[in-house]
This record gives C-alpha cells, structure tokens and sequence, in this order.
C-alpha cells in the first residue's frame, strides 16, 4: 500500500462522484486533502478540508492560490 503520511492533495471537484472517491482515497492513504467544488458540501468518509469555489474564475483561482498557500504551511 502506498504511504502519503506528510504529502498534500489538491482534489478539484472532490464532493462528488470521482472527485469524491478520490479524496476520500487520498486521505485513507493518509495525504491530507484539500477538496474543492463550487457548490456542494463534502460528505465523505474521510478527513478532508472542504472549500466551496468556482476554479472557473479569476477570483476563484485566486483565493484557492491563497488557501493553499495557508493550507502548506501547517
């Protein structure tokens, strides 16, 4: 099995379907996961921080540019 103790994750369209699968993946493998989506709430079984944006905007990529620069640094 694959260790991802102390790597981060980036899941864009992460409270659904793939995106959803795949966080919750990440995170089983122990990454920590930041998942994104512009409207619905993470429900998953996992731990997972959730930040609802659109990455379609300029201002959506912006402050994902600086929740990540937050996130990486804990």
């Amino acid at each position: 099995m694959i260790d991802l103790k102390g790597k981060r994750a980036l899941v864009c369209g992460g409270t659904s379907g793939i995106g959803k699968a795949t966080a919750e993946h990440l995170s089983n493998l122990g990454a920590r996961v930041l998942a994104t989506d512009i409207g619905h709430k993470f429900n998953g079984d996992c731990e997972a921080t959730y930040l609802q944006i659109d990455l379609g905007t300029k201002n959506g990529l912006q402050l994902t540019k600086k929740w990540i620069e937050k996130y990486k640094s804990k």
